[in-house]
């Protein structure tokens, strides 16, 4: 059906009041207050449907009074109205099978936003024809379609490559011809004892070969230990670690000393003169404190660096022990080694 007449005569009203009935919106997108004539100013309106899909009959009606909306689906003479007015469009919706980007292009066509299927991509054309006629149960059947042949063409593949792996056997492996048999002369029984008393004897000198090699590699192991017998060892003097420690504290606080009074012999001022005025001034007491913190620094330089050798002393005692520890402790490993090897070989 094809509505033709001049602009203004309400072509499009009809359009959108379908839109908004069905679908509950509007291709324009217009508010539900501004539904209305902008020459009318009432508050309410009232809208009825009546249509038929194949062989039901539906009526429905809308009614909106203020900011409320109520609607009402009859189906063949029966109520099928949800709770919910969303509820009740989304049942409509499934009834009548198109969504609403579809149902307005093929309803309404004077506007140039509702042609996006001259100008559409191939996809959206597509997917815009499957929802025309309704052909979505076939692409479900497709994606079926592929997961099925996708499991079978891994199937096969498998199938392939075992069917590889046999023929790349059978071409590298040739059976060899077919022997003829050997007659196999019968053996005397009275060789029989022979042979286990013969099999006995391989078996004892195998274990004999054995034995005389692990009795080598303790020989030459044994040869290649070297070891002294003398060698002692005294455990370090607890007192040397105390007087260590003692000669790092002391060594800390002189040296602590020694930097204040180098600050405070810096800070000394020993002019004779006042820098601002020029007038001789008494400096008898500073130059006495300042010689005073010299002998000090001097003092404290003299017994660090004599501390600083026995901390050095100390330290070498202390690490030759436990060198000479280390050293005694491998001698006597050695020495235990020898011992269970002597032990073990057989002479």
């Amino acid at each position: 059906t094809q509505l033709a007449a001049p602009n203004g005569s309400g072509k499009s009203s009809l359009a959108l009041i379908i839109q908004e009935l069905l679908y509950n919106k509007n291709v324009k997108g217009l508010k539900k207050s501004d539904i209305l004539n902008k020459y009318n100013n009432a508050k309410t309106w009232e809208a009825k449907l009546v249509f038929s899909i194949d062989e039901d009959e539906y009526e429905l009606t809308s009614k909106r009074q203020g900011a409320s909306t109520k609607v009402s689906i009859v189906k063949n003479g029966e109520d099928i109205s949800e709770h919910k007015v969303l509820d009740t469009y989304k049942e409509l919706s499934n009834s009548i099978g198109r969504d609403f980007e579809t149902f307005s292009q093929l309803t309404y066509q004077s506007s140039t936003d509702l042609l996006e299927f001259l100008k559409a991509t191939d996809t959206n054309r597509k997917k815009f024809l499957v929802n025309l006629f309704n052909f979505s149960k076939y692409l479900e059947i497709g994606d079926e379609l592929k997961t099925l042949n996708s499991a079978k063409e891994k199937e096969l593949a498998g199938k392939n490559g075992e069917l590889k792996t046999v023929q790349q056997f059978l071409s590298q492996n040739q059976l060899p011809e077919r022997a003829e048999p050997i007659e196999v002369p019968a053996v005397d029984e009275l060789l029989v004892p022979e042979i286990d008393r013969l099999q006995a004897e391989i078996n004892e000198q195998k274990s004999i070969c054995s034995n005389i090699d692990k009795n080598n590699l303790h020989i030459q192991e044994q040869q290649g230990i070297k070891f002294d017998v003398a060698m002692s060892y005294a455990d370090l003097d607890p007192k040397i670690l105390e007087q260590l420690e003692i000669e790092k504290s002391v060594s800390y606080k002189e040296e602590s000393s020694k930097s204040k009074a180098l600050k405070d012999l810096q800070a000394l001022d020993t002019s004779d003169h006042c820098y601002a005025c020029k007038q001789s001034i008494d400096n008898s007491r500073s130059k006495e404190l300042s010689a005073e913190l010299g002998r000090e620094v001097e003092a404290l330089t003299v017994s660090i660096e004599s501390r600083k050798a026995n901390i050095k002393e100390l330290s070498n005692i202390i690490a030759k022990n436990a060198s000479d520890k280390k050293a005694y402790d491998n001698n006597t490993k050695a020495i235990d080694r020898f011992t269970q090897l002597s032990q073990l070989i057989d002479n």
